[in-house]
């Protein structure tokens, strides 16, 4: 009876284990979140591709990616919440939208 009590407990265990450890998803490498679901991986990397603009910084990185809309993007410099530019689209084109910088004191 206790080996059979182990092999429940055990499993119990690695369900709570392979629950927990969620593989984040990524575009381009970079982490991704928010509503993903609302847009394909292609448009994601053409606001991505606009966002860095034709010569881009390679000290320029971006820490996450949030997805606000279908229309909507914003490229955290860091961990979100942080600084961010959004790019928004217009007539199929991925334009600038707001910037937003956070002072590392908020």
């Amino acid at each position: 009876m206790r080996a059979g009590g182990n092999v429940l407990v055990s499993a119990a265990v690695a369900i709570i284990v392979v629950s927990c450890a969620t593989d984040t998803f990524r575009v381009a490498g970079i982490p991704t979140f928010g509503r993903i679901q609302d847009i394909s991986v292609a448009d994601i990397e053409a606001a991505l591709a606009a966002y860095k603009g034709p010569h881009p910084d390679p000290h320029d990185r971006v820490g996450e990616i949030e997805v606000v809309s279908h229309d909507e993007i914003r490229f955290y410099q860091g961990r979100a919440p942080s600084s961010y530019v959004s790019r928004v689209r217009k007539k199929g084109k991925w334009e600038l939208g707001s910037v937003v910088l956070v002072h590392s004191a908020y």
